[in-house]
């Protein structure tokens, strides 16, 4: 635990610490800096009392230019507007997950580069704005989850190409159309390895041509959020138009907070 008057903390170099907890205590933001921590596989930093960030942009800079062997990386109520362009450095990194992230409104490109990332965690980060297009060359993603993040409007259409995705949560999809940029209805059907669907369908009416090619057999739950203009044909008849009829848990709802649940992993 780092409390409000102890602002940064060292590793003792001469041990083998691999895995790392960090609780900001205190009831105003408390900046935390950590030093060598080279040899760290996991790094999980939380707190509970601050809006403005118990992490703030320089101090995450720092850490990210020096702990590239991180294979889980955590962060509840980081305080920045953007991560780092330095997350790009993190090569071996498997696992990401931001928390609370109240200012944060973009996602660099160079988190792109993170060829390993298996899972992608953005939760209650209501000012991100969109996703980087170049979220596609997360070819080895299993889980997305955009959950709470009120402000994005669209996925990017690189999505579809995430074939191993088995968890998407939060997706925002177009049914009414093929969006040339928008990720739409029938790119679902690239993703066959999908078996928990949580999505917010775009549009007052489902491309019936476009959502025949959904066709998603290992598909075991699903949650979606619809306006009212869809949600006037009923729940059977959404289902069917999605060729999600035989999903053994589906659920349609008209109000727009997103539900789901997503894996998490060990210490590695």
């Amino acid at each position: 635990m780092v409390s409000e008057d102890d602002k940064s903390m060292k590793m003792n170099s001469e041990r083998t610490c691999r895995h790392l907890k960090v609780m900001i205590a205190g009831g105003h933001c408390s900046p935390v800096s950590i030093s060598d921590v080279e040899k760290l596989r996991s790094l999980y930093v939380f707190g509970y009392s601050s809006r403005d960030g118990v992490i703030n942009d320089g101090d995450l800079r720092n850490l990210l230019n020096e702990a590239r062997r991180l294979r889980v990386l955590s962060i509840s109520r980081y305080g920045g507007s953007t991560i780092p362009e330095e997350i790009g450095n993190l090569l071996h990194l498997r696992y990401l997950y931001l928390y609370s992230g109240f200012h944060l409104k973009r996602l660099p490109k160079a988190l792109c580069r993170l060829h390993n990332l298996r899972i992608l965690v953005l939760c209650l980060c209501p000012n991100l704005e969109r996703l980087p297009d170049e979220v596609e060359n997360l070819v080895n993603l299993t889980v997305l989850c955009t959950l709470d993040c009120s402000s994005l409007t669209c996925y990017p259409k690189g999505v579809r190409r995430l074939t191993r995705l088995t968890q998407l949560v939060g997706l925002i999809v177009r049914v009414d159309c093929n969006d040339p940029q928008e990720f739409s209805i029938g790119d679902l059907a690239n993703l066959k390895q999908l078996a928990v669907l949580s999505m917010k369908m775009m549009g007052n009416t489902i491309n019936v041509e476009e959502s025949k090619k959904v066709k998603l057999q290992n598909l075991q739950e699903v949650d979606i959020l619809v306006n009212e203009a869809i949600a006037g044909a009923g729940e059977d008849t959404i289902l069917e138009s999605l060729n999600m009829s035989s999903v053994p848990r589906c659920c349609i709802a008209t109000n727009y907070r997103m539900t789901g649940r997503f894996s998490t992993p060990r210490n590695e």
